[in-house]
């Protein structure tokens, strides 16, 4: 009965390797060294609905950089190779080549999330991911935060761009009640953000030190605009980008 139960075990095993075999998708680096490559499938994917990578750029630098697979016996295929050129790609966060049992090359390839876009007065602009890095802009119909302005021109300017992705986080969660509107930077990378409900525009300099900025703009909020409007008084400016300072005007 053991026997019997070992050939069936055996056959099933066998029949699953060739439909595999028979569609291709075993993964391998180490297939019949004489097989020529047949193709390449890529498959490119995000989780941010917003495409900023394109399969026909990526297949034209794939060939211009290492020259074009098809036809290629596979142990002639750099995989590494691939995946490292893929990866050099500021827009790329993952990649991965491998081979199928049929001789396609396969790439799978992740792309970063947009962490802003960088959007200056002419419309030409950026994406910039979380870790600082930059792609031209794409139409993109996801929920990408908006900064208005140019990439500031100064030699802090990788900081910069980190700076202002965890600032842009502590202000879309809104705890202070900001009641932000439009987002603007300067080529100084100083930010302005101009209010939703009010007239106010609020200087906050560098991104930085951003909660206790907000906590600043909470008080404004909270003490100094409720005392001026019963005293008739509008504000335009309020400038927190001072320590522990709130000057209106």
């Amino acid at each position: 009965m053991k026997k019997v139960l070992k050939y069936i075990a055996l056959t099933i095993l066998g029949l699953a390797l060739l439909a595999l075999t028979g569609f291709g998708v075993i993964r391998s680096r180490t297939v019949d060294r004489e097989l020529t490559c047949t193709g390449v499938k890529l498959e490119l994917s995000d989780t941010s609905g917003c495409r900023v990578l394109g399969e026909g750029e990526l297949l034209s630098k794939l060939r211009q950089e290492c020259g074009e697979p098809s036809g290629k016996k596979v142990m002639d295929l750099d995989l590494a190779g691939i995946e490292n050129m893929i990866l050099s790609i500021a827009a790329v966060a993952e990649c991965e080549a491998y081979l199928g049992t049929d001789g396609t090359l396969h790439i799978e390839v992740r792309q970063k999330r947009p962490a802003f876009r960088l959007v200056a007065g002419d419309g030409s602009g950026v994406f910039v991911c979380e870790d600082g890095a930059t792609f031209p802009l794409r139409n993109c119909s996801a929920d990408i935060i908006v900064v208005n302005g140019p990439m500031p021109e100064t030699e802090g300017v990788e900081t910069w761009k980190t700076d202002m992705v965890k600032a842009l986080k502590i202000i879309r969660k809104d705890s202070f009640g900001l009641k932000a509107g439009k987002i603007y930077c300067d080529f100084r990378g100083n930010v302005t953000i101009a209010s939703s409900e009010g007239r106010e525009q609020f200087l906050l300099g560098k991104p930085e030190d951003m909660e206790a900025k907000l906590s600043l703009i909470s008080r404004y909020y909270n003490e100094i605009k409720p005392a001026a409007e019963a005293e008739g008084k509008t504000y335009r400016k309020v400038n927190v980008k001072f320590r522990k300072q709130i000057i209106c005007s």
